[in-house]
């Protein structure tokens, strides 16, 4: 009876599966958010489906290597929306036409001026299809302009929300308020201010009617979930509920009582290792990238130990003035020395000999675009185990190094978060900023490794002896500063030695591995993807 139980589903759902139609996937310019999406674009393509992808050059090759066809959002912002350089167009959207400086801290995120002029440009572009799409698939963080437009043409929408779940601003609000109480003042006071700026009141009633829906609140009304109206009916999340941030009690209740659900698919992960992954940096030429997995393939022959190291696309790139190669994310550490510092920590824990007999594992650093990245004057000489590369195919190549991994020294992004758990590698977390934080705690918390805070302090004050005296006495125990940078690397050294030696964190990560393959990924989302299309 179980077993036909089994086969009654399995052809269930094989004729879901089996509806073909057009799926129009809108994502932004950051890699963190296309890479989860390309899973499900190639399972939708593998059922016969038709994807068209819209996003920016960097990722065209690896939007296409899903058997999506690309389009290019500036290409249609030129002729759609009349934006000789949309890129440019956004950026002002997102900040200055706010005409107030504090617009930095919330234009992006909360404010309506850029759906105000993507919405007219999609809508454009969304009626030259030669056949009406049946779902819009998009992310509900930076592309709400998708969604609204989708609701304007009737086209069922779903998002792929790739944060540790819809709670994460909230999560967001409660640590940088420092508790649950000054949170809610602060969104409170974030709404006023959102809904009393001149050029978002223009913007918002552009999109009332527009979309002829005068209801629109768009982060105007304090007591709401902020940016609720960018999410679709369904929503898929790239995690398990068991691993999400909380959500405000009220906030869960309001989802509850609108019938807004959230499904927990788990981490989206390409089958086998073919898949290329969405980079700032140039990808691998195809000969390097098989050397590279050459290596890997030899040093499990060989049962040596592999560990990898990435930091992220944000911090290793000069693109973000904030957050980036040069920016400070609100520490004293800019994000070359915290790389570079990390670095030197994993080379002088872990480097050495490259032979098999060494007892030393594979290193594999994927070290971002800039030129100094491992310069020598940096970073010291690159022991002979270590393999430096701009960029990896992660998710191919965490798949085809598990048997192996000894550990991921990761920022905390939620993409290498959940890809690196769900191969079961042990993690060492040094957060940048925003999310990675709360992901850094969250390996703490459920055993699978250790965080390394970024220093926020100047200088570290540490105890030692001075010199012996002639008589062969210590002298008296005395204070120096140490530089943050110095106290980072020896934090990071500490981390990697224990995750390393330790068995417990490869135990639980094993665990954690296991819950997230249930989850159902990539498979699961498409088959929700098309419960809501219409075909």
């Amino acid at each position: 009876p179980l077993a036909r139980a089994s086969g009654r589903a399995s052809r269930a759902l094989c004729a879901t599966m089996q509806r073909t139609g057009t799926a129009v996937f809108v994502f932004p310019s950051a890699a963190g958010h296309i890479n989860p999406s390309l899973p499900l674009s190639a399972c939708l393509v593998k059922q016969g489906w038709k994807v068209d992808y819209v996003a920016v050059d960097q990722f065209k090759a690896a939007i296409e290597g899903t058997g999506a066809t690309y389009h290019s959002r500036d290409e249609i912002g030129k002729v759609h929306g009349g934006y000789e350089d949309l890129q440019a167009v956004l950026l002002k959207s997102s900040f200055e036409d706010y005409a107030d400086p504090g617009a930095s801290q919330w234009g992006l995120n909360f404010g309506s001026i850029m759906s105000a002029r993507l919405v007219p440009m999609f809508l454009a572009w969304l009626g030259t299809r030669p056949k009406r799409p049946s779902v819009i698939v998009y992310c509900p963080v930076l592309c709400p302009a998708a969604h609204f437009a989708g609701i304007a043409l009737d086209i069922p929408t779903i998002s792929l929300l790739t944060t540790a779940g819809p709670g994460y601003m909230d999560t967001a609000f409660d640590k940088h308020c420092g508790g649950h109480m000054a949170a809610q003042a602060a969104v409170k006071g974030l709404m006023q201010t959102v809904g009393t700026n001149a050029a978002n009141v223009t913007a918002i009633e552009g999109l009332r009617t527009l979309l002829h829906r005068p209801d629109l609140e768009l982060n105007t009304v304090p007591g709401r979930p902020t940016c609720h109206e960018y999410y679709s009916k369904l929503n898929l999340v790239s995690t398990v509920s068991t691993m999400a941030d909380q959500m405000w009690d009220d906030n869960a209740r309001f989802y509850e009582e609108k019938g807004v659900t959230f499904e927990y698919v788990g981490p989206l992960l390409p089958e086998g290792d073919q898949a290329a992954s969405a980079t700032i940096a140039a990808g691998l030429s195809a000969p390097r990238t098989a050397e590279l997995f050459a290596r890997v393939d030899q040093a499990i022959a060989e049962g040596r130990r592999i560990c990898y190291v990435s930091l992220g696309t944000v911090i290793t790139s000069t693109a973000s003035v904030e957050h980036g190669w040069l920016g400070t994310s609100g520490t004293v550490l800019a994000g070359k020395a915290m790389c570079q510092a990390v670095y030197r920590a994993v080379f002088g824990e872990l480097g050495g000999s490259d032979s098999a007999d060494s007892g030393k594992p594979l290193l594999i650093l994927s070290v971002g675009p800039e030129a100094d990245a491992v310069s020598t004057e940096d970073v010291g000489e690159i022991p002979a185990n270590a393999i430096c590369v701009p960029a990896v195919p992660q998710a191919r190549l965490l798949h085809r190094a598990a048997a192996g991994l000894a550990l991921v020294l990761t920022h905390g992004g939620q993409n290498t978060f959940m890809e690196a758990l769900a191969n079961g590698a042990p993690l060492v977390v040094c957060p940048g900023f925003g999310d990675q934080i709360a992901n850094g705690a969250r390996a703490k918390d459920m055993g699978v490794g250790v965080v390394v805070p970024r220093p926020v302090a100047t200088a570290e004050k540490k105890a030692v002896q001075s010199q012996a005296e002639p008589t062969g006495c210590r002298g008296s125990e005395r204070y120096v500063a140490v530089p943050p940078e110095t106290a980072y690397q020896e934090a990071v050294a500490a981390g990697v030695r224990e995750v390393f030696q330790a068995r417990h964190f490869a135990e639980k990560a094993a665990a954690v591995a296991a819950e997230l393959t249930s989850a159902g990924g990539a498979t699961r989302a498409a088959k929700l993807v098309l419960q809501v299309a219409t075909i």
